[in-house]
């Protein structure tokens, strides 16, 4: 496809002829006809479906229309033709049209022949007019668009009802605006001096109306209630605002007909500056005629303008009197001396009040008058939203230096505002201005803060304000400039604790917030959004450090990363823009220390300060994990130890914290050897409330719960906690408490113990429970014994060894250690089950990992017995007290099974009871050695000890046909022993007690004498008197002993006692 910039070919009528019969004419009617057929019948509120290059066309438009803003007309008083201030306005939309294109997506060799149509749409520069050729400009470059292929059929109902009605909206104003003259007056049927296209395009939606005629533009009631809805009557609207308005023709459809008719011929005939006897002349009623053949004549709007100055002598006060609404207005003027200094304004607007506006406020200062006069006369078709009115408010030095007037904003929503105020009705006219009625009287700006205070959503910015003692400032402050951040703006960037911080002392929050807010506060110049140029400018803050402004071509403004989304907030000294996003300076930041008093743990804060912990919390480039109890749960007691047991190096995670996971922290001991101490996490199951979905996990460090959610700051991370952490106790202090370990403390002290086990460093300790004491049954009695001092010794060392071990640090399969006393020590890790390997058997881990100040302690069900400890038979029987076995196996010469035999045996040892019941009471007498050698081996079994089982027989020292059976008793849940094949009247014997010797044999303590069979019922008295002998003594021993348990007893209310 080619491209070529357009240039004026049509010179002559052959010219004109040839172009009628191309093909470039039958596509521009062609399309005039197309957009005309899709828009038949339709309202301007149809709803249009918007392509992204319609959109695109429509920020086109906008952007034009900001150029005519900021390009407002000269003064030109003394001329009733078009305004030079087009000419600059031309200029814009020319050096600008490049890159207006660009963004339409097409080829980019295409925009210097497209954009030729889209400057000449605007109107001509020399000499400052508009006509329908310029509108046919306009019409040409969608047809440029759609030969591109951007635009299309689906298209056409949306480029008329929004495309080309924003298009004359724009040149309306521009008509206004710059005075614009009629490009040869050739509007339709004189109806409008510059457009036809809108009556055209117009006159098709209204084909077919049921209520609507054509003669209906003749009645101001339809006129103003459907303008709205159909283009043809918005015209008429505007026509009648400036001349009147005729037409005879009773149907849309010939109106229709006629004017596409009428539209060929017109675009047939010579145009602009060709001048001879064919050119047409049709003209409005009333008007002049144009600058058609050499001679100027003002447009419509311009006569209508500037003809009432020159010959009406109305003045503002003539216009009140005649309408009865505005006596209390006059009144106020009279009262205020005001009606000569409107007299003689050379052009003015006034918002005039009616009386219902004054019913609560009678009488109105001067001062409050002049903000209801504007400096230059303003109809109300040129308000827009967002404008900003100078009255002849003038306040010194408040809104900069000298004098200058307060502003006055307009909003449009459902009506036009300005200020507190409705415009109810607008232009009536006096010689030197104009009028427009408004319902209530105007209020005059608060200050600043007062204006501040008055805005939804800005209460936190105010609080800040209060607190940092600023809200003086800007209150009695002049020129000030706030861009004011809104409450969900505040919440969405600052997580609640930074906004708590930001309120109180600890930290430095309040000196931070002053930081924040200075930030936002410029006191230099009053900046409306007006004086914001476009393009990205830094303005200087209160605070020191600049906020970048950027405003775009279509005006929106941003302060750095924040939209202005209410402009002109006016002050009496200054102006406020809300905006939703809040700029931060450099100065500001966050830490670890902000955070905690901002989590209202302000003591521990005040801890890690007096003990110099500060570069924990300080220092924003070190990662740890605190945990914080809350102020009203803090132990203000804490001291270094238990300041450095919160505080645990690197970043944990709720994800990071595992059930049972040690975490160390930053204390160190001696006791520990310099090594951390360690905190126990432990992550509670999932719960759901009662008639609640809502489910929950507790974590737990050590006993203290976590409140609530964590919170980062950067490399750090906070865990509130529901009470201080005390480190742990020591491991005789945790012994002594835990009841289940009676036992084993028993044995620390038995064995003269307590102070090696609670200074040993760097330890762990397996502590068997006091079930494992029973397990190894009689062996307890002869640890515990003064002879078992030295073992019992071995074995308390045997559960230490000489580093921290918790169970995470073991690994799977076996793993040997060495205990205090260097015997070694496997341990074996299978899944989650840890057992101990011992000689004794194995010993399982059933509580680990309670941490002490010097280690760690585990509580295994088992006694571990060391390999080198050998209990024989002798050490059972002196531990349990049985001295009349031992004197009677001395005395059948069986004193050397006791000590270490090569061959296990087991003992049957009745009691000194059981003795005493069969000699006292059976009167039963062994006066012989053989007897009592035949009693005594009818207790000893050959043998190691197996598990007991009802019916086991034993053979003994006493012959192979003298047996022993075990007989389980099921009703009492106990084993009981007999002779086998023996009728006893004594009953059997209940085994009370077992012992197992180091070899496999064993002592089994029972309640009665077995009797051989066929044993005669007297014992010979030989026996009988060594029996005697050796009770008696056995009495003595039974006495001092009770008393030495009594007084023991005793000394164990003061505290354990060794055994000596």
């Amino acid at each position: 496809m080619n491209f070529v910039i357009p240039k004026r070919e049509i010179l002559t009528k052959e010219d004109l002829e040839k172009f009628k019969e191309s093909q470039a004419y039958s596509d521009f009617f062609s399309f005039i006809e197309r957009l005309n057929e899709s828009v038949k019948g339709q309202k301007l509120s149809t709803e249009c479906v918007l392509s992204p290059i319609l959109v695109k066309i429509l920020e086109i438009l906008d952007t034009v229309n900001n150029y005519r803003i900021k390009l407002p007309p000269v003064n030109n008083e003394k001329s009733r033709f078009g305004n030079p201030a087009f000419r600059d306005f031309y200029d814009q939309v020319a050096n600008k049209a490049e890159e207006l294109h660009k963004n339409l997506s097409i080829p980019k060799e295409s925009i210097p022949e497209i954009s030729r149509y889209f400057i000449e749409s605007w109107g001509n520069r020399t000499r400052i007019d508009y006509g329908t050729g310029h509108e046919a400009n306009f019409i040409a470059w969608l047809l440029c668009l759609e030969k591109l292929g951007i635009i299309g059929s689906n298209d056409y109902i949306s480029l008329v009802l929004r495309i080309f009605k924003n298009y004359l909206e724009v040149m309306r104003n521009l008509q206004l605006n710059y005075w614009l003259e009629p490009a040869g007056s050739q509007g339709v049927w004189g109806l409008d001096d510059y457009h036809f296209l809108p009556f055209l395009f117009g006159s098709a939606q209204l084909i077919g109306h049921k209520y609507i005629r054509p003669k209906s533009i003749h009645n101001k009631d339809v006129i103003e209630e459907y303008s709205k809805e159909y283009l043809y009557l918005a015209c008429i609207q505007f026509i009648n605002s400036i001349k009147t308005a005729t037409l005879s023709v009773k149907e849309w459809k010939k109106v229709n007909e006629g004017m596409l008719k009428m539209y060929k011929a017109e675009n047939g005939s010579c145009h602009g500056e060709e001048k001879n006897n064919d050119h047409v002349h049709i003209h409005a009623f009333g008007q002049e005629f144009p600058d058609c053949c050499g001679i100027k004549i003002p447009s419509a709007i311009g006569a209508n303008q500037m003809g009432i100055r020159e010959e009406a002598t109305t003045t503002f006060i003539d216009v009140l009197s005649e309408d009865e609404r505005f006596n209390k207005l006059i009144q106020n003027l009279q009262r205020t001396q005001l009606i000569p200094y409107l007299n003689h304004l050379p052009s003015a607007t006034l918002f005039a009040p009616i009386n219902e506006a004054f019913e609560y406020e009678p009488f109105i200062t001067k001062e409050r008058m002049l903000y209801h006069l504007l400096n230059l006369e303003l109809r109300g078709d040129e308000f827009f939203d967002g404008q900003l009115l100078t009255t002849h408010l003038e306040i010194v030095e408040k809104l900069g230096k000298g004098e200058i007037g307060q502003k006055l904003k307009v909003e449009i929503s459902d009506g036009k505002y300005v200020g507190n105020a409705k415009i109810i009705n607008t232009d009536l006219m006096a010689d030197n201005g104009v009028i427009h009625v408004i319902d209530k009287v105007l209020k005059t700006p608060l200050d600043a803060f007062g204006t501040l205070t008055s805005i939804d959503q800005l209460h936190i910015f105010v609080n800040y304000l209060r607190n940092t003692k600023l809200d003086r400032q800007i209150k009695y402050g002049n020129h000030i400039t706030v861009f004011a951040v809104t409450d969900d703006a505040i919440n969405h960037q600052f997580k609640s604790v930074e906004r708590e911080y930001l309120t109180g002392e600890c930290g430095g929050g309040i000196n931070d917030a002053t930081i924040l807010i200075k930030h936002q506060l410029h006191f230099d110049k009053v900046l409306y959004s007006s004086s914001v140029e476009e393009g990205t400018t830094e303005l200087e803050t209160e605070q020191g450090e600049p906020l970048i402004i950027n405003r775009d071509e279509h005006g929106n403004i941003r302060v750095s990363n924040g939209l202005v989304t209410l402009k002109d907030m006016l002050a009496e000294n200054g102006v406020i823009h809300v905006v939703n996003n809040i700029s931060i300076p450099q100065a500001l930041f966050f830490n670890v220390h902000k955070y905690l008093c901002g989590m209202r743990a302000t003591k521990i804060v005040s801890g890690f300060m007096k003990y110099k912990l500060d570069k924990y919390i300080e220092d924003r480039n070190a990662s740890y994990t605190i945990f914080a109890p809350r102020d009203d749960l803090y132990d203000e007691n804490a001291r270094t130890e238990v300041l450095k047991y919160h505080i645990v190096k690197g970043k944990y995670n709720v994800k990071d914290l595992k059930n049972h996971m040690f975490i160390k922290t930053e204390l160190r001991t001696e006791e520990l050897k310099n090594h951390r101490q360690r905190s126990e996490v432990a992550i509670l199951p999932n719960f759901v409330k009662e008639n609640d979905s809502i489910s929950r996990t507790e974590i737990l460090i050590n006993d203290a719960s976590v409140i609530g959610d964590p919170v980062e700051i950067g490399n750090s991370i906070i865990y509130l906690i529901s009470k201080t952490l005390s480190p742990p106790s020591d491991v005789m202090s945790y012994a002594i408490r835990n009841r289940q370990l009676n036992a084993f403390v028993s044995a620390i002290f038995a064995s003269d113990m307590q102070t090696e086990v609670q200074n040993a460093n760097w330890v762990t300790i397996f502590a068997p429970t006091n079930s494992a004491f029973t397990k190894i049954g009689l062996i307890t009695s002869y640890l515990l014994h003064p002879d078992g001092k030295e073992d019992l010794r071995s074995v308390v060392e045997y559960h230490m060894l000489n580093e921290t071990i918790l169970t995470e640090d073991i690994p799977q399969g076996e793993s040997k250690y060495s205990t205090i006393d260097g015997n070694p020590l496997s341990i074996i890790r299978d899944g989650e089950k840890i057992n101990v390997e011992i000689a004794n058997g194995t010993s399982t881990i059933v509580q680990p990992d309670i941490l002490t100040s010097s280690g760690v302690l585990h509580i295994v069900d088992s006694v571990q017995l060391p390999p080198s400890l050998h209990i024989t038979l002798d050490k059972i029987l002196k531990g349990i007290g049985a001295t009349t076995m031992l004197k009677i196996l001395k005395i059948a010469n069986l004193s050397e099974i006791l000590k270490d035999p090569s061959e296990p045996f087991i003992i049957i040892s009745p009691t000194d009871n059981a003795f005493r019941e069969i000699i006292i009471k059976r009167n039963i007498s062994l006066d012989e050695p053989d007897e009592v050698s035949r009693l005594v081996k009818l207790h000893v079994i050959p043998g190691t000890s197996p598990e007991l089982s009802d019916g086991k027989e034993f053979p003994t020292l006493l012959s192979n046909e003298a047996k022993l059976i075990i007989r389980k008793d099921i009703l009492h849940g106990v084993y009981k022993i007999e002779v086998k094949g023996e009728f006893n009247l004594f009953g059997k014997a209940k085994i009370t007690g077992i012992g197992k010797t180091w070899n496999g044999g064993a002592v089994y303590e029972v309640d009665k004498v077995l009797l051989p069979r066929h044993q005669v019922s007297q014992i010979g008295s030989a026996f009988f008197g060594i029996t005697i002998g050796i009770l008696i003594a056995t009495f003595i021993s039974m006495g001092g002993g009770l008393g030495l348990h009594h007084y023991q007893r005793y000394r164990r209310r003061v505290g354990y006692q060794p055994i000596s």
